[in-house]
């Protein structure tokens, strides 16, 4: 017999056991899998660059995509059709979930961030209207294709009941899913990763998010999301001794020119929510720029954000002196955490009462629990202060509103921190429907009735926004100038993140440095200083401890700025700046004094400190150190 006869035959028995149209199920599914997975990887690259000229392709897909098709092969007929439905709605609903939260903070979200999501919904709707038409055409385009195999794929010519091959060819599709889901676990991506680099920390550590999706594909960032919650804990147990050895050889505090300058002195801490530094520098803000050039401005700050909540994290390294981790983020899980040297308790065991203020309730970014995990005695939503309909969205209440005020400055010794919120987003005057006359909007046309900018440009209307912070300002000095309480009281003000607007413009390799943002010292009498040195939101409680006099055994990450240490801050993807030069995206970006040679050595010895510093943080937090040492 001939090759042709062979041939002949051989696609006669398969037409006959119909085994082409038996296994084209699995066929649609892996490709449609496939499509989804690589039109994710599209949509995600266009919202973060603003274009795509790359056709995306992970490394990791195709394999996701074997294991997801032979999974649900491996069920009979009904339970394909079950499988199929379920598995593709839910990722549908999971990839489009990413974009919204990609297009409004430029971060993947993890399941441990889904509890807080709650958070974000009364400005979910301008997220919405800002998402680009692409992404609702092609998530549109995948449901339709996945009804369309829902209703047409299911025919009895795909499952030929009871033929010998059916089971074998199930049997067949479990063993290839086992064999990709070990591929998947054992041969992930970035496990090859040189294991000395800040990559493979990055990724190891989930630390940043989208390095995380970018070294794989949609369906494995969500499985090795869920592995790393459920092994933190017992991978952090393990490396306990790290923590103790990293403040075992920590050098000891020593007393510097700004020890104690404001021993005995209150301290009123005003978070400045989403502020770029060229809102004050500019004269834009007019009255913060009257007290920033009266103050101690820290030129080389930079509000670097762990986590996929800037606002809580940057208040909760600001009072712990730890960022929060992805697993453990700054509003969930940290409840039961002891945090011995916070900004609260340092300044409780001086006999001074403490409080927070916000205009939401206690259950936005689960305060009344964190701020307790923070030390402090009361967390006050601003409408429980006083009898006027007010909503609080500007900031302004907090030194207009008589009875506000007095809780704010009372008389007495008092530590208080207050969550600023006029800049906020969105951006825009009809967003939120329900608002009464007081709305942001409102008191802006009341206060500046000659201010004029264009409504239907988000960086316009934020700006306008900015002025109901500017104007609180310079009303809580007017105030405190009144009543003497300036000539005593400290204020802290510092930006939470800047404008989301900026940083979801910014590239990866410009995130570290367009946070850059304001924080400066203010009190009575200061002399007008420039600090030089490089900081971050870490350095803020060591430094306000030396400052003013708080006994601490300084167990922090980071620095008190006016010690002898080097000035150093760093972002979750690893990059860094110091006083001598920015590391961004594995190389030297910029060196700040001109002719200064960066050695090779010294960039090994800053990587190998900022990964020291993030996995002694995440391993205080995971192990609840303080509260064992």
């Amino acid at each position: 017999m001939d090759i042709k006869s062979l041939n002949e035959r051989f696609d006669q028995k398969t037409k006959e056991m119909r085994i082409t149209a038996a296994v084209s199920p699995f066929i649609v599914y892996f490709i449609y899998f496939f499509l989804l997975d690589t039109i994710y990887g599209i949509l995600y690259l266009m919202i973060r660059n603003g274009y795509f000229d790359i056709v995306y392709l992970t490394h990791s897909s195709w394999l996701s995509a074997l294991a997801v098709g032979a999974l649900i092969f491996a069920f009979p007929k009904k339970g394909q059709r079950v499988a199929f439905g379920l598995v593709s709605l839910f990722w549908l609903v999971y990839g489009f979930t990413q974009l919204v939260v990609l297009s409004s903070n430029g971060k993947m979200v993890r399941f441990i961030n889904v509890f807080t999501g709650k958070d974000a919904i009364h400005f979910a709707g301008s997220v919405f209207a800002a998402l680009p038409v692409f992404v609702y055409a092609s998530f549109a385009v995948m449901l339709f294709a996945a009804a369309v195999i829902e209703r047409v794929l299911y025919r009895k010519a795909h499952f030929p009941g009871k033929d010998s091959y059916g089971k074998p060819l199930r049997c067949i599709s479990i063993a290839a899913a086992a064999v990709c889901a070990c591929c998947f676990v054992l041969i992930s991506p970035f496990r090859t990763i040189d294991k000395l680099s800040n990559h493979y920390y990055a990724i190891h550590n989930f630390i940043d998010n989208n390095c995380v999706y970018l070294d794989s594909d949609l369906y494995y960032y969500a499985y090795y999301d869920i592995e790393s919650m459920v092994l933190a804990k017992k991978r952090a147990e393990e490396d306990l001794y790290k923590v103790t050895q990293f403040f075992d050889e920590r050098p000891e505090h020593t007393d510097n020119y700004m020890t104690e300058v404001f021993k005995g002195k209150n301290l009123l801490v005003i978070q400045l929510e989403s502020f770029n530094t060229d809102l004050i520098t500019s004269g834009h803000c007019k009255e913060l720029k009257k007290i920033y050039d009266k103050s101690m401005v820290f030129e080389n700050y930079y509000g670097t954000a762990f986590g996929s909540e800037p606002t809580i994290g940057n208040e909760m390294a600001v009072n712990t002196g730890f960022y929060a981790t992805t697993d453990l983020s700054a509003s969930m899980g940290i409840d039961n955490i002891v945090f011995s040297n916070s900004l609260a308790r340092l300044f409780k065991a001086q006999g001074v009462s403490t409080a927070v203020f916000h205009k939401n309730g206690p259950d936005f970014y689960n305060r009344d629990k964190t701020e307790k995990a923070f030390g402090y005695d009361h967390f006050y939503p601003l409408y429980e202060l006083t009898d006027e309909k007010h909503l609080f969205e500007d900031d302004y209440f907090l030194a207009d509103d008589d009875n506000v005020y007095s809780a704010f400055v009372p008389d007495g010794s008092f530590m208080h921190y207050f969550v600023g919120y006029s800049a906020h987003p969105p951006y825009s005057p009809d967003t939120v429907k329900d608002m009464d006359v007081n709305n942001r909007y409102t008191m802006l046309r009341e206060r500046h009735p000659d201010y004029t900018f264009d409504q239907n440009d988000p960086m316009e209307v934020y700006k306008a926004y900015a002025l109901l912070t500017d104007d609180m300002a310079g009303r809580l000095i007017e105030r405190m100038e009144q009543d003497g309480s300036i000539k005593d009281t400290v204020l802290l003000f510092v930006a939470d993140h800047a404008c989301l607007e900026t940083l979801e413009n910014a590239s990866d390799n410009e995130i570290l440095e367009v946070q850059n943002i304001p924080f400066f010292i203010y009190t009575d009498g200061i002399t007008p200083q420039k600090v030089q040195k490089t900081c971050s939101n870490v350095d803020i409680l060591p430094t306000v401890a030396n400052m003013f006099g708080l006994e601490n055994d300084n167990r922090f990450v980071g620095n008190d700025i006016f010690s002898d240490s080097e000035g150093l801050a760093y972002a979750p993807s690893f990059d860094w700046v110091t006083d001598r030069c920015s590391y961004v995206g594995g190389g030297v970006k910029e060196v700040f004094v001109e002719g200064d040679e960066i050695e090779d050595d010294y960039i090994e010895r800053m990587n190998a400190l900022v990964r020291q510093r993030i996995e002694v943080n995440n391993l205080v937090l995971y192990t609840n150190y303080f509260k064992e040492h």
